[in-house]
């Protein structure tokens, strides 16, 4: 078994609040006895919950399979392997209402089906195997997905999606074919707007095979995959669900080094650049970027009203506003690269803007 952070995982877990859930930066390294399904396992964890019937194909806690990917934190724990439909595991966490919330995991995606002779299909429509949620207005106890990452077959390797919620057919594919049994780090989001209440996905998957340098950034890249297709919209998230489909669609699936958090270096476990980590604003977003029609967005993981500061690229001040709903007028600039100073309390962020 692994090592590496195993005081940090029981501390972070051990963090419960009411009615099961946790606070966020949530961190699951898997450090369970070998061997056992994930909502059983030793030692107790009674964050983890089981959302069907459990069966002789559950998930089930493996040795970890040796992970390479460099710039997130030493391992520690052992891993999880989902094969084929079972059970599904979710754990709760406290409400997210407004910013950006991220999730990231290790992953090697295995062809085997749990069920011998049971070919994986894999095919169209694709299944979701992870996604965000939150707790369902209509039928207390069950979950709405949303942030849903989807595979599917494509000859001899698959092609990954990215869904705001859960119906194949507003699913936004990746054209990249991956391998099986390829170790990749994936990272998703779910961004609130508070604006037009239509919240955006995104995908990163980052193959250590064939990354430069270190695997993973310490300054959020460009998504792999961005959508906010379909008519889905989740105005909060609170759970992170893990979902097998049937034996013929969900291939053997190891994930490891889960973490749920609302910036993309907490859930990455990266360091912000010298100059960019401290008072930072909070799942602070910008959109769109670039700016077409004369309007920018900004919403955080508060609701505070923001002092804005825009400036040339020669450092002279053109606009200099209070937004207290999440709306800025920009449509005085002309085409052009701008530099935006964002302060919310005591914190402040930068962030460069272009208009179209």
């Amino acid at each position: 078994m692994k090592k590496k952070l195993l005081l940090l995982a029981t501390v972070i877990l051990s963090i419960v609040q009411s009615f099961g859930q946790v606070t966020l930066p949530l961190y699951e390294s898997f450090n369970y006895t070998e061997g056992e399904a994930l909502a059983n396992a030793s030692p107790a964890k009674s964050q983890w919950t089981s959302v069907a019937t459990a069966s002789s194909l559950d998930d089930q806690i493996i040795a970890s399979p040796g992970w390479v990917t460099t710039g997130i934190p030493g391992y520690g724990g052992s891993a999880l392997f989902i094969q084929g439909g079972s059970t599904d595991p979710q754990i709760k966490f406290t409400s997210q209402t407004s910013g950006t919330v991220y999730y990231s995991f290790l992953a090697i995606f295995k062809e085997n089906s749990a069920a011998p002779g049971t070919v994986w299909t894999g095919a169209d429509p694709g299944i979701q195997f992870i996604s965000l949620g939150q707790e369902s207005s209509t039928t207390p106890g069950n979950t709405n997905y949303t942030c849903s990452i989807f595979i599917k077959k494509s000859g001899a390797g698959f092609v990954l999606g990215i869904n705001k919620g859960s119906s194949t057919t507003e699913t936004t594919w990746g054209s990249t074919v991956y391998n099986l049994d390829t170790e990749y780090y994936i990272i998703a989001s779910h961004t609130f707007d508070l604006v037009t209440n239509i919240p955006t996905s995104k995908l990163w998957v980052i193959d250590p095979a064939t990354s430069s340098g270190t695997d993973v950034p310490n300054v959020e890249p460009a998504a792999t995959i961005t959508s906010n297709l379909g008519t889905t919209n989740r105005l909060n998230v609170d759970r992170i669900y893990i979902r097998q489909d049937s034996n013929a669609k969900t291939p053997g699936i190891i994930i490891d080094e889960l973490r749920v958090a609302t910036n993309y270096n907490t859930v990455t476990g990266t360091t912000a650049p010298l100059g960019l980590s401290k008072n930072e604003i909070a799942g602070l977003n910008v959109y769109p970027n670039p700016v077409t029609n004369g309007k920018v967005f900004i919403s955080s993981s508060s609701s505070d009203a923001k002092k804005i500061t825009i400036y040339d690229i020669l450092g002279k001040q053109l606009i200099h506003n209070e937004v207290s709903n999440g709306t800025l007028d920009v449509s005085s600039l002309s085409k052009g690269v701008y530099l935006m100073k964002i302060s919310e309390g005591a914190s402040s962020s930068t962030r460069k803007l272009i208009v179209e």
